[in-house]
């Protein structure tokens, strides 16, 4: 978790995480099929010094380090929409999902996150980007 310049300088934060690995040479194995995402901690949209966490999925126990930690995420309740295409369409959707949540009387609980089920790691083609923009409710 970081401040980062703006939302897509989010790539800043993957980087670290990769040179930490790298650094200390841990062997992580990652969950098959598991997810990549962020989680944005700001209180609606920020034009810059962007509060993210980015999270991967992982199999076994490992040891923190100074800049990744390791932990159990629970399950949430959300309301979410799931989109192929580039990231542009990302604030569109969120107002979108926004809207749903008043119209049928939920309210957000907690910091909303995106899934990455396919983005860089799988495909340098964003027409092919497989997002799901979450939204903790209750």
């Amino acid at each position: 978790r970081d401040i980062i310049p703006s939302y897509d300088k989010e790539s800043l934060l993957w980087e670290g995480l990769c040179n930490e690995l790298e650094r200390r040479q841990m062997n992580i194995q990652y969950a098959e099929n598991g997810m990549s995402m962020a989680v944005f901690y700001d209180k609606g949209y920020q034009e810059k010094d962007v509060d993210v966490e980015i999270r991967v999925e992982v199999k076994g126990k490992y040891e923190d380090t100074d800049h990744i930690k390791f932990r159990k995420i629970e399950p949430v309740k959300v309301a979410s929409i799931t989109f192929t295409g580039g990231y542009e369409k990302i604030t569109e959707i969120s107002y979108c999902i926004a809207k749903w949540i008043t119209e049928h009387n939920y309210e957000m609980n907690g910091p909303n996150f995106s899934i990455y089920h396919v983005g860089y790691g799988k495909t340098d083609n964003p027409e092919e980007f497989v997002t799901e923009i979450c939204y903790p409710i209750k």
